[in-house]
């Protein structure tokens, strides 16, 4: 090249940079006068007052820049933070279109900016930008010839900022800040998709953002708009993720995460998202100090009491995997389905999600729920008083409905391997339990449609439960179970020693809507047995009302006889107040309970029995039944024919002259009646007006008898049956003792005469 043509061309280039100087001069020399015009059209264009300290030209940032100092753009609302605060705003023109008069925007860069965004009637925000887009690419078109679908742009960059949700609607106020954002978006333009990049802190954990956005359709419409995007996001030693899971109760923290995550599509037409998320040395421990033990209270008090206070720490590694599918109607309503939902505990997954959700939890959706893999649920802190130990239930649940308007919830669950402690249901571990229901929800009405709970594998073994549960109960509950195996769920069962078969026809109402709750109903048993005490054809229809059980008409087969009365107790007396009255017609005194003796000098009754009583007392709260010690009653018998086995008849045949044994298990007293009228009290039975008559003898008189077994009776003999004695009467005392178990008859210091 020669000299000539090498300073032509550096003569030219001067020319145009002292041109282009000259003209950025002239154009930036007093930029400032810009500012109020500036204003204007940002105000126009965002809709909310806008401010700007200072506009200076910035040549040190690019030839064809100009920073705006602390732009602010304000909310409508006063008491609302600024929208958007800028310390600093670069914008950079392109150099041809200053020269045609007409200037585009090359860059734009937001250093320390912060976004506060302002939740506000759960106003769905994508709608929000969709019409804020629409509003404002026609405010450009008014205010410079162009719209936002014309714009195109080399870069926009945020430097270092912030990203503040706030949900003032929230009770708490919740707010969620995102620090150190960086953003960066290359070759912004309505025909092509821009490449971007992200990266922001939030509570800690680093997040980054790659992918492709746009290009931004005609519409304006975000939900159109193609995206392709990468999450991801590591951490290490999470000291406290309170805030993050929103939990209050319970401290979690974790010695590493990991999250990845891939968005592609758009809103609209459906968005495939896939997701890892793995939480590595997860630490739960409830928070806060627990409540004081409290004295342990009876079940018939309070049936949910007893429960176990906890604070342990367990370490855990969770993961959660998800395949679904977003899509967002042109209303703003998401639509979500999960193609696949795991979540994972140490390595193995627990439990399996699939089906849809539309607009939220408050929409349609369908959810099917299968338990995979059993946890040991002593490894989590759960709530004071939670119910449930051991191994999770197995088996499913679904959610199928639109709430509010109606929602079903149905389950089928194996809880063999689960402990349950709500008493008086009680039930270990490695005990068959199923359960199977499906309940709607539509408002504030809960029906159960089908409930069943049973015995996998007894079929007879099952509970039945239908009816409504809310706003006013009234519910209906068929059981057909074995009192014996019952005992494996109510340990109270096992002091009853008993084996029956039940039938259970009960139903449960609360027209109030408040407890306490009314119920009737019938329990029947073809037979079975109470210790060794065998009945048959057991029918007790019972009612409950304001905290009263009422029994109008129990009956009964029993011992050869038949059983009949009736019972009142009240249950908010505490211990449990009882009255009731029996009738007992032709039962064997010699099957009844308590009719085996424990000794071989003891002695026993024997014949039919004919009895009214009345008895009044106490249950106890363990077994309920009655305590001895809290009884009493009155009832007169009749036994006929009968005798007592065990007792020597032949000493009642003429008058005693010293003490002497009765007592012979060989021997028997027989009597073709016996009468009596005997009061209990306490553990005591005081026998008043006793009448038997045996053959030509005849025994009449008074006595006593406790449950220790100490007897006393004072008696009148009267006997015609020797030919050598003419209607001979003499009064006898006849005692007896635990310890012995045997009788002894002595004479009365009285004096004894002939009747005529």
């Amino acid at each position: 090249m020669s000299n000539r043509r090498l300073y032509l061309i550096v003569s030219l280039l001067l020319t145009v940079m002292f041109g282009l100087a000259s003209f950025v001069h002239y154009k930036t020399k007093n930029i400032d006068r810009f500012r109020p015009r500036m204003i204007q059209v940002l105000k126009h264009i965002t809709g909310h007052p806008v401010s700007i300290k200072k506009i200076r030209y910035a040549p040190l940032s690019g030839l064809f820049t100009m920073e705006l100092q602390e732009l602010e753009v304000l909310a409508d609302d006063p008491a609302e933070p600024p929208m958007l605060q800028v310390p600093d705003t670069l914008l950079s023109f392109s150099a041809v279109s200053l020269l045609f008069g007409k200037p585009r925007l090359s860059a734009i860069k937001l250093i320390r900016p912060q976004i506060n965004i302002v939740l506000r009637d759960h106003t769905p925000l994508m709608e929000r930008a969709q019409d804020t887009a629409l509003a404002s690419d026609e405010k450009l078109l008014q205010e410079l010839g162009f719209g936002l679908t014309d714009l195109s742009i080399g870069h926009i960059t945020v430097q270092n900022g912030i990203l503040a949700i706030l949900d003032w609607d929230h009770p708490e106020g919740r707010t969620w800040v995102m620090d150190h954002l960086q953003l960066g978006i290359h070759a912004l333009s309505p025909t092509q998709p821009s490449p971007t990049t992200a990266s922001a802190r939030y509570r800690s954990i680093p997040f980054t953002v790659n992918g492709q956005i746009g290009p931004l359709p005609d519409t304006l419409n975000p939900f159109s708009m193609p995206i392709l995007l990468s999450l991801e996001a590591k951490s290490v030693v999470l000291n406290d993720m309170q805030e993050i899971l929103s939990t209050e109760t319970i401290k979690i923290t974790t010695s590493r995460g990991y999250l990845t995550s891939l968005l592609h599509g758009s809103l609209n037409t459906g968005l495939q998202t896939s997701t890892w998320l793995q939480l590595d040395g997860v630490t739960l421990t409830r928070k806060g100090k627990l409540a004081a033990k409290q004295p342990q209270k009876k079940v018939t008090r309070n049936l949910l009491e007893r429960f176990s206070n906890r604070n342990e720490k367990n370490t855990l590694d969770i993961a959660l995997r998800q395949k679904s599918i977003i899509d967002i109607d042109w209303k703003g309503i998401p639509n979500v389905e999960f193609e696949e939902f795991f979540i994972y505990l140490d390595g193995s997954p627990i439990f399996e999600t699939k089906g849809s959700i539309r607009g939220s939890w408050h929409g349609p959706m369908q959810l099917d729920v299968k338990l995979l893999n059993s946890v040991d649920l002593e490894r989590f802190p759960w709530p004071i008083g939670f119910p449930f130990k051991g191994n999770s239930p197995s088996g499913s649940f679904k959610l199928k409905g639109d709430f509010p308007s109606e929602i079903l919830y149905s389950a089928d669950l194996d809880l063999t391997n689960t402990t349950i402690n709500m008493p008086p249901l009680e039930k270990s571990a490695n005990i068959p339990l199923a359960i199977k229901f499906a309940i709607t929800q539509a408002g504030d009405k809960i029906n159960i449609t089908n409930a069943l709970i049973s015995h996998p594998t007894i079929p007879d073994h099952t509970a039945r439960i239908s009816g409504a549960l809310t706003p006013a109960a009234k519910l209906k509950t068929t059981v057909s179970w074995d009192i014996g195996n019952l005992s494996n769920y109510f340990p109270i069962a096992k002091q009853w020693d008993s084996k029956a078969l039940t039938k259970l026809q009960m139903e449960f109402s609360d027209a109030a809507g408040t407890f306490p709750w009314r119920a009737k109903g019938k329990f029947t048993v073809a037979k079975g047995s109470f210790d060794t005490f065998v009945f048959q054809d057991l029918r007790i229809p019972f009612e409950i009302r304001e905290n009263r059980l009422y029994l109008p008409h129990l009956e009964m087969m029993a011992a050869g006889g038949r059983i009949e009365g009736l019972v009142m107790a009240d249950l908010s007396q505490s211990p449990i107040i009882f009255d009731s009255r029996l009738t007992l017609a032709g039962t064997d005194l010699a099957i009844l309970p308590g009719s085996e003796s424990d000794t071989d000098d003891d002695v026993k009754l024997d014949g039919y029995l004919f009895a009214q009583a009345s008895l009044q007392g106490q249950l106890d709260e363990e077994s309920l039944l009655p305590t001895t010690n809290h009884l009493a009653g009155h009832t007169h018998i009749r036994i006929e024919p009968g005798g007592v086995i065990g007792i020597d008849q032949s000493a009642f045949y003429k008058k005693p002259t010293t003490e002497n044994v009765i007592s012979n298990p060989k021997k028997s007293l027989y009597w073709n009646r016996l009468e009596a009228d005997i009061n209990l009290l306490n553990e005591q039975l005081t026998l008043e007006d006793i009448n038997i008559e045996s053959g030509e003898t005849k025994i009449t008189g008074s006595g006593l008898w406790d449950f220790i077994g100490n007897r006393s009776f004072e008696l009148k003999v009267q006997t015609d049956w020797r030919r050598d004695t003419k209607n001979e009467q003499f009064s006898i005392n006849v005692e007896g003792d635990a310890i012995t178990h045997g009788f002894r008859i002595k004479p009365r210091a009285e004096q004894t005469k002939t009747l005529p």
